[in-house]
Formats: C-alpha cells, structure tokens, sequence
C-alpha cells in the first residue's frame, strides 16, 4: 500500500502540485508548505519511486476490478439466457423431456449466481488482502514463528515453505464453507453430489498435504535456481517448470489420483474389445483401459488419455458407463427409468473414444504442450525483466527489505501480469475450441455421427448441463463449444 516517503505522508505527496501540509519533525501541529517547499525535503530519485509505487498498486486493484466488473457482466449475460429461454430448443426437441431441461435451466441459473457470489467474495477478499499487505505480514509471522523455533540464522527456503502453509490456511479457512454450500447444498439439491461429508473432508486434508509436500520441493529448487543461475535465471527456471509439470502429468494419473478415486481395468468383454479394435487401427498405443470410479463423489463423467510414447492409457469414469437397469415392479416406473437414462451404450462411449483419439491423431496434445510452454516462456523472460524492480514490491508492503524469491514470484504472476494471463487464457481457450471441433470432425470420420450426437446428448442430459449459452461467455469461459454448436456442426456434411 502507499504509504508516506520520508517525512510525508501519501495525501501530502499525491497532492504536491497543489501544495500541502508537512510534518512538524519536532511534535505539534503541522505547517503549510508551498508545492516547492515539499520538493526540496524529498530527492527527485525518491519522488519519482514513491509515484511508481503508487501507479503500481492503484493500477493493479484498478485493472483487478476491470476484470471483476467484466465477468460480472458476463455472468448477468448468461443470467439473463437463464431467464429467457423458457422453450427447449429446436434441436433438442423430443430429445430432452421438459422435466430435464427445466432442472439444467434452473441448475444453469443457481450456479451461475453462486459462481457470481464467489466472485464477489473473492474480489473483495484480495482488495483486503492488497490494502492490508497480507503478503508482507504473513512473510514476517513466518520469520517471527522460525525464531520462536530457533532458526536464529535467516533461511529463505523454510520461511518460504511456512509462508505457503499460512497462506494456504487462510485460504482454506476462505473456501472451505464456499466449497461445501457448492457441494452439500447446490449440486444436492439437484442430485449431482454423492460425497459424504467426512469424504469431502478427506479428500480435502489429502489435498492439502499433498500441497505442502510438492511446494517444500519446488519451493527449494526454485530459490536455489535464481540464487545461483544468475541474469538468466528464469529460462532455467523455465526448464525446471517444464521438466518438472512433464514428469507430474505422467505421475498423477498413476500415483496421486487413486489417492482420491480407485482405478480398475475395464472388464473383458464387447465394449474392451472394440475400444481396442479401434485404437488398433489407428495404431494408438494403447497399454491399458482403466474405469475410474466417481460415483461416489460426483454423478458427472468424463474420459481422457494419457501417457507418454507407448504407453497410452484411456480412462472412462464410471458413471459415463451404461448403469445397471434397476427393475421396477410398475411399469409406470420403468417408463419414468426410461425418459432420464444414466451412462451410454457401448456404442456411444466408443464415440467418445473415437473422439479423444481424435486429439492424438491430430496430434492435438503435443501443440498445446509446444504452445503452453512457448506461452510460459513469454512470462517467464517478462518475471525475468521485472525480477529486480522493487518498485513493484514496495507497493505492496515490502519497503525497508527486499521481497523475497518466492513472494517476487508470486506478487508478479498473481498482480503484476493479471492483463497478460488474461489475454492468453482467452487464446488457449479459443483454441481447445477449435481442435475439439476437429475432434468431433474425426470421430465422424470413422462412422460415428449419429453415436457421437447421441453421446453428447446423454452426456449433457446426465450431467444437467445446460444447452445454450450467451456468445460472449461461452467464448472467454469455455474450452469446449457449447452443446447446440456441436450438434450443428455433427449435423452438417
């Protein structure tokens, strides 16, 4: 925050072009000064810092709150697509029953003020954070609390990694009744969750540890690599972040997600067998078929690949699978089981395989890893030029010492290039728009047009997934094309 430079305090400085008040060093009242008086009392090297500084906070809660009040209005815009679309469309019509697409309409419209509301909070709770330097007083309970421990010698790397467990209790003490009015209220009422609460907890405390665990070794490699790389630290900090989000994406599905779902082969049988007829070929190489169990967590599904070279695994979630007819003793029921079916046939979820594949064919991971990482090397030199600029950091409470590694980093990415993030989140999500297009594309390619618009369908019906947005949010919010774009476009020759 800006706070007074020498002897003056922020309105006396601001205001030195129309004269002010200064001071009296020796206690009592303060005396006018002519603008001229204030300039001889500060140097000019100072003066100009101190406005720096000022450009920099206020230019950063300024431009936080553009962005507010922009997906503010984005959200109303949608709000208002909410409200107005009573009539299922005529696409849909005969394929959503009135029932389910009230449910998503209203499901659309709860979660979209929800989502708002969060935004609130959210934007109020980091202009308090930015007013009350939370950053700069957080470091320094850190170093208070190494002390009380007995760490008399100052170490960057420990204080950084308590830093970053304050931090995170402060956020979780933040989220966590956002989190669970979302889970336990809203996805409830409309049958979405199947958490338990001491579940959610669980996967939370899990969550959490598994945090501290990879920030202690980032955090340490991190500081050693800027200490000791020199001017051009951040392209090996570059390298190390690219290694190092390469080696995890592979570990994660392996490693880390059964600690929150359990994985299992995908059984013998017909639906195993076309799964790699297809990929066959196409000569994917495919190594495994997992099923991921998140019915007990969520009804909503999903399917991706992964893996590196040879060794590609598809995983489906199981409820994206056909769920077991559960027989009814009226056959008003059994027809009521009928209108909202869960899961897909076989041949609908080989559709959705034919459709992921359709992303390796196009060899659509490896440009949006070569585009991701061009795009992190951009903000990488940009920290590397704004490193030792300690303006910046003295807008934001660090004035009588230098900010450290860790928290340079993170003022930078979280304040300092919030326009440049924002611009290139709105082309990476344009473009994962196109290429799932072409993914659909492809999957028509081999025969499944119909199977792939019936998919879809499903998919969203299962889901309550709302089938018509406003194009505004849709194109800054959404990495997929919305329901109707997709099935106009399955329809076309």
């Amino acid at each position: 925050m800006c706070k007074g430079l020498g002897r003056l305090n922020l309105e006396e400085v601001c205001s030195h072009l129309c004269g002010g008040r200064a001071e009296n060093p020796g206690g009592g009242e303060g005396i006018s000064v002519h603008p001229t008086g204030i300039r001889t009392q500060i140097s000019p090297s100072s003066a100009v810092q101190y406005i720096a500084k000022c450009y920099i906070f206020y230019g950063t809660l300024v431009f936080l709150w553009l962005e507010f009040i922009w997906e503010t209005y984005l959200g109303l815009r949608q709000h208002r697509v909410y409200k107005n679309a009573i009539e299922i469309p005529l696409e849909l019509e005969g394929i959503f029953d009135e029932q389910t697409y009230v449910n998503a309409r209203l499901y659309g419209w709860d979660r979209n003020s929800f989502v708002i509301t969060q935004d609130i909070i959210s934007i109020v709770t980091l202009t308090l954070h930015i007013l009350f330097n939370v950053y700069y007083h957080a470091w320094n309970l850190s170093g208070h609390v190494l002390r009380k421990l007995g760490y008399v010698t100052f170490n960057e790397t420990l204080q950084t990694v308590l830093f970053v467990f304050f931090m995170d209790i402060l956020n979780v003490i933040k989220t966590l009744p956002i989190s669970l009015y979302y889970t336990f209220v809203l996805e409830e009422n409309y049958g979405l969750n199947t958490r338990t609460v001491g579940l959610f907890l669980e996967d939370t405390l899990k969550l959490f540890v598994l945090v501290q665990l990879v920030v202690f070794l980032l955090v340490s490699a991190m500081i050693f690599l800027i200490h000791t790389a020199g001017e051009y630290f951040f392209t090996y900090l570059w390298g190390f972040t690219v290694l190092l989000s390469l080696i995890i994406s592979n570990l994660f599905p392996t490693y880390i997600a059964p600690l929150f779902n359990n994985y299992t082969q995908l059984p013998e049988g017909e639906l195993r067998s076309n799964i790699e007829s297809l990929a066959a070929s196409m000569n994917f190489p495919l190594s495994e078929i997992y099923v991921m169990e998140t019915s007990d967590r969520t009804s909503h599904s999903n399917a991706y690949f992964y893996g590196f070279w040879n060794n590609k695994r598809i995983v489906l979630t199981n409820s994206l699978l056909k769920q077991p007819d559960e027989e009814s003793d009226s056959d008003e029921d059994s027809d009521e089981n009928k209108m909202t079916p869960k899961g897909l046939e076989d041949d609908e979820v080989l559709a959705i395989v034919a459709h992921e594949l359709g992303h390796w064919q196009m060899n659509h991971i490896p440009l949006q890893i070569v585009l991701n990482y061009s795009l992190m090397l951009v903000s990488y030199t940009l920290i590397g030029f704004l490193f030792k600029q300690d303006s910046l950091y003295r807008a934001f409470g660090f004035v009588d010492q230098g900010a450290p590694i860790f928290i340079k980093l993170v003022l930078i990415l979280q304040f300092i290039l919030t326009p440049y993030i924002a611009l290139i989140n709105t082309l990476l999500t344009n473009v994962s728009r196109r290429m799932e297009f072409q993914a659909d594309d492809f999957a028509v390619s081999l025969g499944f047009r119909e199977k792939s618009r019936r998919a879809l369908i499903k998919i969203h019906k299962d889901n309550l997934a709302f089938p018509d947005y406003d194009w505004m949010y849709s194109t800054w919010y959404h990495s997929h094309p919305t329901l109707l774009e997709r099935l106009r476009r399955l329809t076309e020759d």
